[in-house]
């Protein structure tokens, strides 16, 4: 009987499966651009962001703020 309690309850928390299941977020692409200041790039000192390799797998990282 415990047992059965304790799964009923377990199952009763767990969230909507399958099709019933909310449909993923989808953001717009921030709109910036920053200077390429890597000098091995293709794109050294050019302009680049987010839209320019859209569809495409990156990564970004600022090493300074203001």
């Amino acid at each position: 009987m415990r047992l059965a309690l304790v799964t009923a309850v377990l199952l009763s928390s767990c969230g909507p499966v399958g099709p019933q299941s909310r449909e993923p977020t989808v953001t717009p692409l921030p709109s910036f651009e920053l200077v390429d200041v890597n000098p091995a790039s293709k794109s050294a000192g050019q302009l680049v962001g987010p839209l320019a390799v859209r569809g495409k797998v990156t990564g970004w990282y600022f090493t300074h703020s203001s």
